[in-house]
């Protein structure tokens, strides 16, 4: 059945009811004449019936031939389940980010409002001449917290600000959150208080006046909480209307305990530009710094495509493109989060069977991914059976698709898992190198750097490695790696690997251990190095200890042996200048420090040794995992 102005007509079957069979038309918006001559009351008459008759699920287009439409509308239903889920592990990931920084606030907070409470106290106990000049000098003191968002945009933070009023009401203070719309020459300084006593009053009074939140503040349940005034973006303020409300603020401080947050997105000189003298004048700063936008991007990554599991993946040309696009870009995490959006889109739209990873999260059995494969229609498994992990499950050309294809899923969370376990012990021991997660992540993406990595930190690859993953990989000589990530980063991991001290090779093998953590064979291997590795480090500290009190007490004695020896030849020897005999005493003393380090490099010599071996076996082990 085709209707007027449409291509194709698409059957959705809402339920396993043949009568529940509905015809859903798509239409251009360049139709025909016939269709865009309806009036719009026979069309809202048509939606009205539409609706009557059931929801209308739409999905995406058909990819294969004799594709049934139902199989679109569940790609829409997996990227609306993946994306949420990745949603959703960004929001957590954002929110312990910023806690550290909203707890020191908080805490500086409360300890301005004590010392507050303290300074009025011993004014009370005073005469009134004493109080008089107390509360002439706190008025012109309004502690001021000023949080940089370190970047020029603000778009990473335009919830932070109310997540910390929402946080600093959990913790026992009176908030309000003030953005620039409320600075406007229009509404002038009246607007800010009015939004104010809004916001912690909970009124909306005739007037602005700052008597009531006065009055309102010394009720016996609200006095022992300060009162937090958020500023968000102060740099888009209006400068005089915001030196004026800090001018007002200053003159209730002895009354009310107001505490000023101000949202920085550059440095403190752009304050300074903004305010007159007069009112930075009764500011007291304190400066609290939240991540910078790719600290926070590479807790994305470690959170969304390391440590979980969301069905989705980006490959290397993906992660490049993105890593570029928000390093020339404005640089911000939501940036690059919009892309990877549009990434994770783009794949359901483009892969047939991308419908499937919305069961990874379901269904863990065999049995039911043999079953669900086995019933895939024909042309899906055709699709399955040209796909690289499923060629690899294929012994013969006889041998069930469906099956095999279940097979290569259940085996996709092993697999992340053991490469997310090694990738991030590349990352805690590249930390020692400075080496960045990000370049770690786009150069273990890249299938020519992952077998060229792994010798890169002694030797040249001799080409075993990559003639046997190209073999398993045939698009490899398609893809389109830069030199920048053939091996450099990873090569550097390793190398610093084999270069580590003993105490810094203890603590890497102490995350490791904990990064195996459920993988028995691989942790075992990992305790076996440390039972090597901490008996040498332990002795080489006992060793050094008692050599070094040895060795200060033969240093000291063949020094005052030496310098009885120069005392004598200065008696006997009269032609010898007091320059000459402070230049010999100054040799003879660099000679016996000289002995002493060669025979305290003689007792550390089997030592050293055994440190070399350590991190020998130390590299293999990691070589043996990438």
């Amino acid at each position: 059945m085709e209707g007027s102005g449409s291509d194709s007509s698409h059957f959705i079957r809402d339920g396993g009811d043949d009568k529940h069979l509905q015809t859903c038309f798509v239409l251009s918006r360049s139709g025909t004449t016939a269709s865009s001559s309806k009036s719009p009351k026979s069309k809202r008459k048509a939606e009205c019936e539409g609706h009557k008759a059931g929801k209308i699920l739409c999905g995406l287009p058909p990819l294969l031939e004799h594709e049934h439409p139902l199989y679109g509308k569940w790609r829409m239903e997996a990227f609306t389940c993946v994306w949420s889920r990745m949603e959703a592990i960004i929001k957590d990931v954002l929110a312990e980010q910023n806690t550290d920084t909203f707890e020191e606030i908080q805490q500086w907070i409360h300890s301005s409002f004590s010392a507050d409470l303290q300074s009025k106290l011993i004014c009370s106990v005073k005469d009134k001449s004493i109080t008089a000049t107390c509360s002439h000098l706190v008025v012109k003191q309004l502690d001021t917290a000023l949080v940089f968002i370190r970047n020029v945009e603000f778009v990473d933070d335009q919830n932070t600000f109310k997540e910390l009023g929402s946080y600093l009401k959990s913790h026992n203070c009176h908030v309000a959150n003030l953005t620039p719309r409320e600075f406007s020459s229009k509404s002038g300084v009246g607007g800010c208080v009015h939004s104010l006593l809004k916001q912690t009053v909970m009124i909306i009074p005739d007037t602005a006046d700052m008597d009531i939140l006065a009055s309102w503040h010394h009720e016996p349940t609200n006095r022992k909480h300060p009162v937090a005034i958020i500023i968000e973006d102060v740099e888009r303020c209006n400068s005089s209307i915001l030196a004026e409300f800090i001018i007002m603020l200053s003159e209730w401080v002895v009354q009310i305990p107001l505490v000023l947050v101000m949202g920085m997105a550059t440095t403190v000189d752009a304050l300074r530009k903004l305010l007159p003298s007069r009112a930075i004048h009764h500011l007291h700063p304190q400066r609290f710094n939240l991540k910078y936008p790719l600290e926070r991007l590479e807790a994305f990554i470690i959170a969304v495509m390391i440590e979980s599991f969301c069905g989705f993946d980006i490959g290397f040309e993906v992660a490049k493109f993105l890593y570029t696009n928000f390093l020339r870009q404005d640089g911000t995490a939501t940036s690059f989060l919009r892309a990877l959006k549009i990434a994770c889109m783009e794949h359901f739209y483009c892969e047939p069977l991308s419908f499937l990873c919305k069961e990874l999260f379901e269904n863990s059995s065999q049995a039911d991914w043999d079953e669900l494969c086995k019933a895939l229609p024909e042309v899906m498994l055709k699709y399955a059976a040209d796909l690289p992990s499923v060629k690899a499950q294929l012994k013969c050309k006889d041998e069930e698709i469906g099956v095999n294809l279940a097979t290569a899923l259940l085996d996709i969370k092993k697999r992340k898992q053991n490469w997310s376990m090694v990738l991030m012990c590349l990352y805690e021991t590249g930390k020692y190198a400075k080496i960045r997660l990000i370049d770690i992540f786009c150069e273990a993406l890249c299938p020519l750097s992952s077998s060229n990595s792994n010798k890169s930190g002694q030797k040249e690859d001799d080409g075993k490695t990559s003639s046997t993953y190209r073999s398993r990989n045939p698009d490899i000589h398609n893809s389109n790696c830069s030199d920048m990530t053939k091996g450099k980063f990873i090569g550097l991991v390793i190398r610093k690997l084999r270069e580590l001290p003993l105490p810094s090779l203890a603590g890497v093998l102490q995350e490791w251990e904990k990064l195996t953590e459920g993988m028995t064979e691989i942790n075992n291997e990992v305790k076996t190095l440390q039972s090597i590795v901490e008996p040498v480090f332990y002795g080489y500290k006992c060793e050094c200890n008692s050599a070094g009190i040895k060795g200060k007490c033969e240093l000291r004695g063949k020094l005052s042996n030496m310098e009885e020896g120069l005392d004598n030849a200065s008696d006997g020897v009269t032609t010898i200048s007091d320059g000459d005999s402070t230049g010999l005493s100054q040799a003879a003393k660099t000679t016996a420090e000289e002995q002493l380090s060669r025979s305290s490099s003689c007792v550390f010599s089997t030592r050293r040794g055994d440190f070399k071996s350590a991190n020998e076996m130390a590299v293999n082990f990691l070589e043996r995992m990438v």
